[in-house]
């Protein structure tokens, strides 16, 4: 009943480790979804204000035409007879007073009047464009002028009926009589606008602008690094682009660019074609389709989520810390408990029994948390060199990326560990399941790799070039290689070679995989060699849990852990495994029959212990 008792308290205390370090984990992801979530909201909301900065661009160059078709010599012009002396003399006035204009205004290009039957009457123009400065502005004579034009007529007739200050908007154009201008620069808009005196119409105003201004703030927004900005119309044609050519006509737009970009197309917010998330806003009171797209890639998006890397060391912190004071707390409670135990007999010789079952309870206790401490310490090692890493590295998104999915995988490795605390003694089931050894010693290489006691140790394989493919789970036979490295690189010193050789070989009665683990340390001594795999027996500073935990594993996955002193020095670990296509059924007895042994010989240890503490303390 005791034994229940104390039982249930280390159970309760480990489900509440686990239900802590599961708590710390789900606040890292809740921390990265939460930091992806803001820098996509802040792409777009920069994408909706640079939106309405376009609106505010079209609309004040809409503002011009709505003046000009006002001034008192735009309807006397268009009153007058062709070639007539008023005529002349309006033409002459609407010079003087819009001269001052386009000086002022450089990204106006042109201005034209046309009577109702679509024929020009006036042409003030641009005559140079300079990089700095307006350039020269001139009207063409009345000799030059005369052309009809069936598009000024056609929206003469499609603003008839609307109010006075409707203005028509013209597609992007691109305008190749401009030969003076910059070829990259003739993309122009154009706003037209009735000219009425009353209820009567008298012509069409067109006004021809400039639209670089308007690409280039579309081109040059860059939210992010690696983010590319673009416009586009509602065809998927690029109207602005960073890299200008794919804006030329007949270039590939978005949606031979983007084959999954149908859905913003379509009116959709964000799509996603394959690594790149398509960010979208339209271009309000824009022309017919007009949308600022941001192209995402996901390596862009995970290197605007390393800004809480500070946050990720205060939970882990914390939840390390919390672990910490529960275990304490435990052990504390268990060691009241036994001390009531201990209280409530008075006889010697029952004392002494009752000091022998605190032993066992003790040594159980301690298996327990000794191995736990010592399998979460690795991946934990693991996690703080690549967050270590991940602070040192410049801005590589690639590096990033990686370092992160090792850290997501140490968390991984952690909550796999304390989901079997509450299963400890039972050895794990492989029915069904399969790894690739190959695989699984890449993994574990890639854990120990930052250790400080692999920095100097050089690793050479043989043979995992190819899959390996075991009978066995793939966590718990990493589990044993991070512990074979991990005490090959401390007993050479942190220096030194281990070389890793994998082959098939042929058993008594199925195939197996075999795989040697050398170093080139100075080995292991003849008179600990046999004793290397029992619980709690350790040569430095560690538990002595490591190898008899990796023998415990390999056991139950039908194989073998031997070990061995190498003829030129070091020492030679061999772990042999059943090939996924045998049977394991034919070890499963032995297997247990091992396991049995395993946990007598723990048994007996707890009870040598407890019985020599017990003499001390009655002698």
């Amino acid at each position: 009943m005791k034994s229940f008792r104390h039982l249930s308290l280390i159970l309760f205390f480990a489900g509440l480790v686990s239900l802590e370090i599961w708590h710390g984990v789900f606040r890292l992801r809740t921390l990265t979804r939460r930091q992806r979530d803001q820098t996509l909201e802040g792409i777009r909301r920069g994408q909706g204000e640079l939106a309405r900065d376009l609106r505010e661009i079209l609309r004040s160059e809409g503002e011009h035409a709505r003046y000009l078709v006002k001034m008192p010599a735009v309807r006397a012009l268009l009153s007058a007879a062709p070639g007539s002396f008023e005529t002349r003399i309006s033409h002459e006035r609407l010079e003087g007073d819009l001269l001052p204009y386009l000086l002022a205004f450089p990204v106006i290009d042109r201005l034209a009047l046309f009577d109702i039957t679509g024929r020009e009457r006036f042409r003030l123009m641009r005559l140079a464009r300079l990089e700095e400065g307006s350039g020269g502005v001139g009207s063409l004579p009345d000799g030059l002028l005369g052309r009809i034009e069936e598009r000024a007529e056609r929206s003469a007739r499609e603003l008839e009926g609307r109010g006075d200050d409707e203005v028509a908007l013209s597609q992007l154009e691109i305008d190749q009589d401009k030969v003076e201008v910059a070829e990259r620069d003739r993309q122009v808009l154009r706003y037209t606008a009735l000219v009425r005196e009353g209820d009567k119409t008298l012509g069409t105003l067109v006004l021809t602008l400039y639209a670089a201004p308007l690409l280039d703030s579309a081109r040059k927004w860059e939210p992010l690094p690696g983010v590319l900005s673009t416009l586009i119309d509602g065809e998927g044609r690029f109207l602005a682009h960073p890299r200008r050519e794919k804006e030329r006509a007949g270039a590939p737009g978005l949606r031979e660019e983007r084959p999954r970009a149908w859905a913003i197309l379509g009116g959709e917010k964000d799509s996603r074609d394959g690594p790149v998330l398509l960010v979208t806003t339209p271009v309000p009171d824009g022309l017919l389709g007009w949308r600022l797209v941001a192209e995402v890639p996901d390596p862009a998006l995970e290197a605007g989520t390393l800004s809480i890397r500070g946050e990720y060391g205060w939970v882990i912190g914390s939840m390390a810390a919390t672990a910490l004071i529960l275990i304490l707390a435990g052990a504390f409670l268990l060691r009241l408990s036994i001390r009531e135990v201990r209280l409530a007999e008075s006889d010697r010789q029952m004392q002494m029994e009752r000091q022998l079952r605190i032993s066992e309870r003790l040594g159980s206790l301690g298996l327990l948390t000794a191995g736990v401490a010592h399998e979460i310490n690795n991946p934990l090692e693991g996690i703080e060199n690549y967050l270590t890493l991940l602070e040192r590295e410049g801005g590589e998104p690639s590096k990033r990326a990686r370092y992160l999915e090792m850290v997501r995988y140490g968390f991984r490795r952690i909550r796999d560990i304390v989901r079997d605390l509450s299963s400890f003694a039972r050895q794990p089931e492989v029915k069904g399941k399969t790894a690739d050894l190959a695989r699984v010693i890449e993994r574990a290489l890639g854990m120990v790799r930052y250790d400080s006691a692999f920095r100097t140790v050089q690793v050479e394989r043989r043979g995992l070039d190819r899959p390996l493919e075991v009978l066995g789970d793939a966590g718990r036979l990493e589990q044993v290689f991070i512990n074979l490295l991990l005490n090959a690189a401390r007993a050479m010193g942190s220096r030194g070679r281990i070389t890793i050789t994998a082959s098939l070989a042929e058993g008594s009665d199925k195939s197996m995989v075999e795989v040697q683990v050398e170093d080139s340390g100075p080995g292991i001594a003849e008179e600990v060699l046999g004793k290397i795999f029992d619980p709690f027996f350790t040569t430095g500073e560690g538990t002595g849990l490591g190898l008899s935990i990796s023998y415990g594993i390999v056991r139950a996955h039908g194989g073998e852990l031997r070990a061995k002193n190498r003829p030129e020095g070091g020492a030679c670990f061999t772990v042999r495994l059943p090939a996924c296509h045998a049977p394991p059924a034919a070890s499963l007895h032995k297997t247990a029959a091992d396991v049995s042994g395993l946990a007598g010989r723990v048994g007996r240890r707890a009870q040598a212990r407890g019985g020599a503490e017990a003499r001390r303390s009655g002698g």
